[in-house]
């Protein structure tokens, strides 16, 4: 293991904190929520460094264009500071789209999953909706990234449509961060740490 990853202790605990969807302090090992300010001084914000063989943290950051540092529930986005899961921040991107940040501290507009929408070829479609599928098909969430077109009489019952607000993936707003939990190549909640 790197010299990061070496304590078996931190490792241990690195997976503790991912079952809760958090991330380990390398110094206190605590546990602290992705891209919030956790263990990191004033400015900056804790995330998963991607480069880490075992998903340790580091602080990255989260500053605007005048080195201001932005308050905790809002991301440095084009040198502004910007509320988390803003709309307004990404009304030129395209319908359904939200600021968000990921896992490893990116910060971008991408269609909100806690909302119901589908990312298909970057644009955001509501799930359960024809979308881009053929007529007699809806789009439906396949995992977190992926999606697929099924026939409305599998989803459906009777009448032929379903209810949104019934949807089994009606997610919170932890739903965008989860697609990057999901995605860390080779190290699950179930993997070896």
């Amino acid at each position: 293991w790197p010299e990061e990853c070496a304590l078996k202790s931190y490792r241990n605990r690195i997976k503790q904190c991912f079952k809760q969807l958090k991330v380990a302090d390398r110094g206190t090992f605590e546990c602290f929520e992705v891209n919030s300010k956790g263990g990191c001084e004033e400015g900056n914000r804790m995330v998963v460094d991607e480069n880490s063989e075992c998903k340790a943290s580091k602080c990255i950051e989260n500053k605007d264009k005048n080195g201001e540092p932005c308050p905790e529930e809002q991301l440095a986005y084009n040198g502004v500071c910007e509320l988390s899961n803003s709309k307004s921040a990404c009304k030129n991107t395209g319908l359904g789209k939200r600021l968000q940040a990921d896992l490893f501290g990116k910060v971008s507009c991408r269609c909100a999953l806690d909302l119901g929408f589908v990312d298909v070829d970057d644009a955001c479609y509501h799930e359960y909706q024809q979308g881009p599928c053929k007529a007699g098909q809806q789009i439906s969430r396949n995992g977190f990234q992926g999606w697929t077109c099924v026939n409305t009489a599998s989803t459906c019952g009777p009448g032929g449509r379903r209810d949104l607000a019934l949807s089994t993936t009606a997610f919170h707003v932890w739903a965008n961060t989860l697609v990057g939990w999901e995605v860390l190549s080779g190290w699950t909640v179930g993997g070896n740490v």
